[in-house]
């Protein structure tokens, strides 16, 4: 294993420095086009199948082994009265644990889990102001082995209700055309687009994959009406020029967004779960939450962002009444393009809680609940390298630190992502 993290860490860095010599990011601080230009009706999709294996450590030296197979389908849809999200992954996970404290009783587990999570944001004549009608729907199946073997299957339903003002929006259309304009510069400092232009260029960006429902030959008509845009390239680019401007389309840029919002919502959630050999269960959770964002693009190659949440869950069952939960969250991150194909992306997480919760609690908003009721901070750093316009590699570290009893978990991560469907876009 250490051996193979040395092999990616080797090709990361040798990609990242032939992408920074080929690439170069001549003028980051150039993104007013991306503050000021509204794109039009547009939308993308894209489905990857990422197969990683990863680790975790603890203070009791756990060997935690992990193999997993994870198919992700993504659309998005975005114009100035509507924003929708469509999210569907599944998994397939197997996990092999060894604790010193009892090293002759190694677990074995294997899961398949589901998640189907929408959203959609409807702005109101209100300036600003949004409707938000979101959703989750999460089912799972477990087997488990450390001396006798246990299956159970669960599902969770989570819909809520949203009111809100602000707006944030996906710029990676206006960020991909300053990034062509940077390649055009590049081949000479008399091709340099206006301002203009680099609007239309997004526009015509953004409006990619109406040509693959439209046109029979859709990269024909895109590219066609593509150049037709920019007048002043006609006559002035060789074959090759046309070639190296159109990687543009292949860089990886990241999800790029823009703006704030903040929103008060109300949330549901049932839970089912059915034990082969015990009795079914279910109960419910109501609560409220208020949730902000903020996303700014500080150049072409940096982003940061902020996502706030304080939340109170109860339950709804009089069987379990005294159950509740409330905690702040607060998520940094950071976006580094490091290269045409490089990316770094870093982000920190503290929970805060609010009221005591039992560890048994089961928190909707999650699929997992091993730290509920406790204060921990997680730092995530990933790097991600496309060794090809479809294949990704990508390697990430995760610490947590727990403050109640000062303890610390790590665990690392190595995996390969296949695109299935890419659009210009994302």
């Amino acid at each position: 294993m250490k051996r193979i993290f040395v092999v990616v860490l080797i090709v990361l860095f040798q990609g990242m420095a032939e992408g920074q010599h080929s690439t170069g990011f001549e003028h980051p601080g150039n993104i007013q086009p991306v503050l000021q230009y509204r794109l039009p009706t547009w939308g993308y999709s894209s489905l990857v199948t990422d197969i990683s294996s990863s680790g975790v450590g603890t203070h009791e030296h756990v060997s935690h082994i992990q193999a997993l197979l994870n198919p992700v389908y993504d659309r998005y849809f975005e114009s100035e009265k509507d924003i929708v999200s469509i999210y569907l992954t599944t998994d397939f996970r197997t996990e092999y644990d060894r604790s010193s404290v009892v090293p002759d009783t190694p677990e074995r587990e294997m899961n398949v889990n589901y998640t189907l999570s929408g959203s959609w944001n409807h702005y109101l004549l209100i300036p600003r102001f949004f409707l938000e009608v979101s959703g989750n729907f999460y089912g799972g199946y477990t087997r488990t082995k450390i001396e006798d073997i246990t299956q159970s299957r669960s599902n969770v339903a989570s819909p809520s209700l949203g009111i809100g003002v602000g707006r944030i929006r996906n710029v990676t259309p206006a960020i991909r055309a300053l990034r062509f304009n940077e390649r055009l510069r590049s081949l000479s400092r008399e091709l340099n687009l206006s301002a203009t232009e680099i609007r239309e260029v997004a526009h015509i960006i953004a409006t990619f994959r109406g040509y693959n429902s439209v046109f029979d030959r859709p990269d024909k008509y895109f590219w066609q009406d593509f150049y037709s845009q920019i007048s002043s390239l006609e006559g002035a680019l060789s074959a090759f020029d046309y070639f190296y401007l159109n990687d543009t389309f292949l860089e990886n840029l990241g999800q790029r967004l823009e703006g704030w919002d903040a929103r008060l919502k109300l949330d549901y959630s049932n839970r089912y779960i059915n034990p082969v050999a015990s009795p079914k269960t279910s109960d419910s959770f109501g609560g409220v939450a208020l949730v902000g964002r903020w996303y700014k693009n500080l150049s072409l190659a940096h982003q940061v962002g902020v996502d706030a949440v304080a939340r109170y869950t109860g339950s709804l069952d009089e069987i379990a009444s005294e159950y509740q939960d409330s905690d702040v969250q607060i998520r940094l991150s950071h976006l580094w393009v490091i290269s045409d194909r490089l990316l770094l992306n870093s982000t920190l997480l503290g929970v805060v809680p609010l009221v005591e919760a039992e560890m048994s609690y089961y928190r909707p908003s999650q699929q997992y609940f091993d730290h509920y009721g406790v204060e921990h901070y997680t730092v995530q750093s990933t790097f991600s390298y496309f060794i090809e316009n479809n294949v990704e590699i990508n390697t990430s570290v995760n610490a947590i630190y727990f403050r109640e009893d000062k303890r610390a978990t790590w665990s690392y991560n190595l995996g390969i992502g296949f695109y299935l469907v890419r659009s210009l876009v994302y």
